[in-house]
């Protein structure tokens, strides 16, 4: 039987909440990296700041871990119930969130980011291979899209959290005390508890395949299973597969974004901006983001539908316009210095640069849709949790290694005492998105390509599924 939609709706509800609270949990920890090292250490404020990559560096492990693990998640994710698994991920680092708010040194939180971590790989590659078998493959961008959102509004809620509703001020600890840090950990891991609850509840893993073209009315049938599992021999094809070699070299644009998400709130402190207004001026730029999954995720769906390389194009589109934007973006100079939200808001200047921001943010959003959609549409269904699970492995690693590089360039400029050391870092990592281009032209070349030998594939596993029943 079919996945009925108000089923597929709940489903859908639950994962994108899991992953939002999953990305929040993530976003909690660099923004406050100066008051968590001045809390653990017992070290000033100077300090901190000439020391940010122990924090940095250890966002970085952290998304190591997780990718490394990620790879085992997506192998078991071809083999095994995928409900189980997000669950026990779920719960497992929803714990150690808990835990995160009661440490006491930096070597404590550096055991539970990590553990933390090999919990947390099984959301991302799992929850994108039960929502291909809940929508078909004309529709999946822009349920990627949908889905892509959740990552966007955990960073933002993250940074929120940590400069709106429990912030830091140094000037007035007896309201905002340096301990304040740690109470995001404390809400992030109930709530995330509360929505691991729901998912052992009402969350099913759908049948494999039963989205898929040629191959979907049977398996809709009652009693008929997609029984194919990955093999070995499906590896070696995963490595063989063009397509998958220009997929997993994108990796080189997430290096600029998981910087720049990092930092986004000490990025407007360092132009003038409290803690609070720049919590809630980052809301801002979250409409391009928003707007730029939902609205590419649809164009690149209908692109799709007229050419197999449209979602591929619209990729191509999107990041050359981001590295043309993000330079001129990082150059723009303003000083918040001492404005309240509505002084802020009011100031034509400020809004002139805030709207280039949202424009960067648009485009650059349009990306990640159809690079998911793409990897489900050139792999063949056994083996689409493995390959999953590989291109997240790195794309995390892209994400850690540009907070490690800009950290340590960062803190190289702070060393030299050049003003503006996070927007000089963020002008830097721009040198990134230019590989992500070239990466996307020559996908561009070999996807359809790859498309269509996995529906031929497909054609053939409908036969076969045919003729067992009849016989």
């Amino acid at each position: 039987m079919a996945t009925s939609k108000p089923i597929r709706i709940l489903a859908v509800f639950i994962i994108v909440f899991l992953g939002i609270f999953n990305y929040v949990d993530r976003a909690i920890l660099v923004p406050n990296q100066e008051y968590i090292l001045m809390d653990l250490l017992s070290i000033p404020q100077g300090d901190a700041a000439a020391r940010t990559a122990m924090i940095s560096g250890l966002h970085t492990v952290f998304k190591w871990s997780a990718a490394a693990c990620t790879i085992v998640y997506g192998y078991l994710n071809d083999k095994f119930n995928r409900k189980l698994i997000l669950v026990v991920g779920a719960l497992a680092y929803s714990a150690c969130t808990f835990i995160t708010f009661a440490v006491t040194s930096y070597e404590q939180l550096v055991l539970l980011q990590i553990i933390t971590a090999v919990s947390i790989g099984a959301s991302l590659p799992t929850s994108y291979s039960i929502l291909s078998d809940l929508y078909p493959q004309k529709n999946r961008g822009r349920i990627f899209g949908l889905f892509g959102i959740s990552t966007i509004l955990g960073d933002i809620l993250g940074n929120m959290m940590v400069s709106v509703v429990f912030p830091v001020d140094l000037a007035n600890l007896a309201v905002a005390p340096l301990s304040n840090w740690r109470m995001p950990f404390l809400v992030v891991g109930l709530l995330n508890l509360a929505f691991a609850g729901l998912a052992i509840a009402f969350l099913k893993d759908p049948k494999r395949a039963a989205a898929e073209e040629h191959l979907n009315v049977l398996v809709a049938k009652e009693g008929i299973e997609y029984a194919y599992k990955i093999r070995r021999a499906d590896l070696a094809d995963i490595v063989k597969n063009k397509s998958n070699f220009w997929l997993i070299l994108n990796f080189v644009d997430n290096m600029t974004g998981g910087f720049m998400l990092a930092t986004a709130i000490p990025w407007l402190v360092e132009h003038g901006a409290s803690p609070f207004v720049a919590g809630i001026i980052i809301l801002v730029p979250a409409i391009g983001i928003l707007t730029g999954n939902l609205f590419f995720g649809w164009l690149g769906d209908l692109l799709f539908k007229r050419d197999k390389r449209g979602r591929v194009f619209t990729c191509l589109i999107c990041v050359c316009v981001s590295f043309v934007l993000l330079p001129v973006a990082a150059s723009l100079q303003f000083n918040l210095s001492g404005m309240d939200v509505g002084e802020v808001f009011t100031d034509g200047a400020f809004l002139g640069i805030i709207i280039v921001w949202l424009v960067y943010f648009f485009f650059n959003n349009g990306i990640g849709p159809h690079w998911h959609a793409t990897i489900i549409d050139v792999n063949k269904v056994e083996a689409r949790g493995t390959m999953l699970s590989v291109a997240t492995f790195f794309e995390e690693f892209g994400e850690g290694l540009g907070i490690l590089i800009g950290s340590l360039m960062h803190d190289a400029f702070v060393f030299t005492g050049a003003a503006l050391p996070y927007s000089l870092t963020w002008g830097w990592l721009t040198v990134f998105l230019a590989g992500g281009a070239v990466f996307w032209f020559f996908l561009y070349r070999n996807v359809a390509q790859d498309i269509s030998r996995v529906e031929e594939l497909n054609k053939a596993r409908a036969e076969e599924l045919k003729a067992r029943v009849i016989s």
